[in-house]
Parts: structure tokens; sequence; C-alpha cells
């Protein structure tokens, strides 16, 4: 296989390595180095690695080797990216990228002994902090256990951490390992501590009032972020009792308070009856004492004439009669209109109501209904 001619420029070298010739390749192999060249260069060594070695199955040309090599290196796997730099040094001892390689491996030294063939000089340790007790944690695509987790030690290098908490999606973030030293992952860095939930008021109208906490909100057509804990909810309505309520937000999740006046049922009029009844009974005691007069009237006169007047007297008697029994008659229906106005009164009027708002959930643990309240 021929190579054309090329002078390998420093960055190039980091990248991976110059590109190779391959002109006899087949296109399918060769598409697949140079897409994950580019990726490469964009950092993307993951990705790059896997169409790399794709490229390398379907035609094993040595010069993809250094390549997967570099990949691997970037990914913090020292001991394979050794392997795959000597196989290309045992492959093409005197290859275009031989010089290449070789200033890898040197740079490789100082964190694995690629010429003793040995393990990593040295492993750091990653200590995880924090974040939501049971969360997953994988190093490099292995398990290593679930939070709360003791020092785990990781061989030094760029390493993949994949966090995967019980209540949210998983999240990959990288931590450098170095020799001998500890490397702290404070999980809430990637999962930061959620202390606002969102809480939902519904049945509102926009003449409404709505205070949160005794403070005013401008609108609640939208559910309002607030802090995790029992707020109170209080709502005026015109012509209504105002609506208040206790309600329970929980942290990251949304909580809705339906809001329900209690219709009240305005007193039914007693009417003119007990009132005419009573009118009547009084203008019956009226009469009755005209009646009283005039009976006493006549009967002075009667005395007066010496008692000889026997019509006189007759008729003081008739109007006495009279007056007593606009007396009873009078009394006797001032009374029944007096008591039946003040039965209607006490029972139209309505009682200070004694009222419990009732909560229930619905849908889930994290919404809240009002049903209505009670009455008593």
């Amino acid at each position: 296989m021929r190579f054309e001619a090329h002078r390998v420029t420093a960055l190039s070298l980091m990248l991976a390595l110059a590109t190779p010739a391959l002109a006899a390749e087949p296109p399918t192999a060769r598409q697949l180095y140079d897409q994950g060249y580019a990726l490469a260069v964009k950092g993307k060594h993951g990705k790059a690695l896997v169409l790399f070695e794709r490229a390398y199955g379907l035609s094993p040309e040595p010069d993809y080797l250094p390549a997967i090599g570099r990949a691997h290196d970037k990914l913090g796997r020292f001991d394979v990216a050794c392997s795959y730099y000597q196989r290309y040094l045992k492959a093409k001892p005197k290859g275009e990228l031989v010089d290449g390689v070789k200033k890898y491996l040197a740079e490789l030294q100082p964190k694995y002994d690629c010429a003793a063939a040995s393990k990593p000089l040295e492993q750091g340790t990653l200590v995880l902090i924090a974040g939501p007790a049971g969360t997953k944690v994988s190093v490099d695509g292995k398990l290593i256990g679930a939070t709360p987790l003791t020092p785990v030690a990781v061989p030094v290098g760029e390493r993949i951490v994949l966090l995967a908490p019980p209540d949210r999606p998983a999240k990959e973030t990288r931590v450098v390992i170095r020799v001998g030293e500890t490397t702290t992952l404070d999980i809430t860095s990637v999962f930061p501590a959620v202390t606002r939930g969102r809480l939902r008021v519904s049945g509102t109208v926009n003449s409404d009032r709505v205070l949160i906490d005794g403070r005013p909100v401008a609108s609640v057509a939208e559910p309002l972020e607030v802090n995790a804990g029992t707020h109170v909810v209080e709502v005026t309505r015109t012509d209504v009792d105002p609506f208040r309520a206790e309600v329970a937000v929980i942290a990251g999740s949304e909580t809705t308070i339906a809001v329900t006046f209690a219709t009240s049922t305005a007193p039914k009029g007693i009417g003119p009856w007990p009132w005419v009844l009573g009118g009547v009974g009084v203008a019956a005691l009226v009469t009755g004492v005209v009646f009283t007069v005039v009976a006493n009237r006549q009967y002075a006169e009667y005395e007066d004439g010496g008692g000889k007047d026997d019509s006189k007297r007759q008729s003081s008697i008739d109007n006495d009669t009279a007056a007593y029994t606009l007396y009873g008659v009078g009394g006797a229906l001032f009374v029944s209109g007096l008591t039946w106005g003040l039965i209607a009164h006490y029972q139209n009027k309505p009682a200070p109501p004694k009222t419990t708002w009732l909560l229930t959930p619905f849908g889930d643990a994290t919404r809240l209904g009002l049903l209505g309240r009670v009455t008593f």
C-alpha cells in the first residue's frame, strides 16, 4: 500500500494522527474512518471510537489502530490505548505513523507504564457526596453501586460517570482522576436540590382577589412557583363568604387546589300577615279604650242624674262590655301577630355557619381537590 508523503503537524498528531491514504480500501470503511475523524476533532471521542472500530472491522488495516488507541487514550483507558499503539508498532515498525505513535506513548508514560505492560501506576479515589439517595452510579459503563457510597478506587484519567437517580432521568458527567488524589463529585452539581414546587389555583374568575400566604397574586392563569411546604390560599368574591384553605406543595411537583364557594339561599320574606294581624289587634285595643271612655262618661251622667235614667246606665254597661270584648280580641290578635312574626323572623335568619373545607386527593398523590364545605 502506498501512502502519499506528507508532514504530520502537531495539531493533527494530537487529534488522530495523519489520515492514512487508503486508496485501495472499500469506500464504506474509509467513510466510517472519515466520520470518526471528524467527531474526534470535535472532542467526541466515544462516538469516534465506535466508527473507528467499525472501519477496522470492515478492513483490518493497521493504519486504523493508532486512531482507535488515541480514542481510548482520550477516554482514560490507558491500558487499552497502549495495546493498540504497540500493535501498530509491531505491525508496521517503519510505518508512516510511527513517529506519532511514539509521541503518544511518551505522553502516556506518566500515567501508564506501557514498556512494562503493567497496570496503571496509580489509581485515584472518587468520592460521591450529596444528591438523591439511591442514585445508581456507573463509571465508564460499569455499575459501581448506589448512593450513599464509600470512596471508590478508579483508574486515573478522564472518566465518564453516569448518575441515575430513582426519581429523575439519568445524566452523564465527566471527572478527571489523578494519580494518588481524591476527586470529589457533588451530585447536587448535576442534579440541583429541588426546593420549589408549582401551585395551580383553579375555579377562580378575573374579579376574584387571590392571596397566597396573605400576599395578593396578580394572576393564577398559570401555575405559581412557590417554596415547598404548606401555604394558605385565600380567595374573596363579592356577596359570598371568602374561601380559605391550607395546601401542601411538594418539591418538584404540581399541586392543584380547586376553589368553590358555598351558595347561600336568600331568606324568604315572612309576608305582611303577622303585621296585619298585629295591627288589627292594636286597632281593636284602641277601639276598646274609646268604648271604655264612652262607657265611663255615660255612667257618670247616669249618677249625676240621680240614677233615674236607666237608658244611660244600660248604654254604659253595653259600651263597657264591648270594650272588654275588644280588649280580649285585640289583645289576642296583637299577641298572635307578634308571635307569628317573631317565629317567622328567627326561622329565616341564617345562623352563623361553622364551616369546614374538605381537601381530598385526586388524580395522584401530588394533586389536591376541594370537594366542598360542610356547614353545621
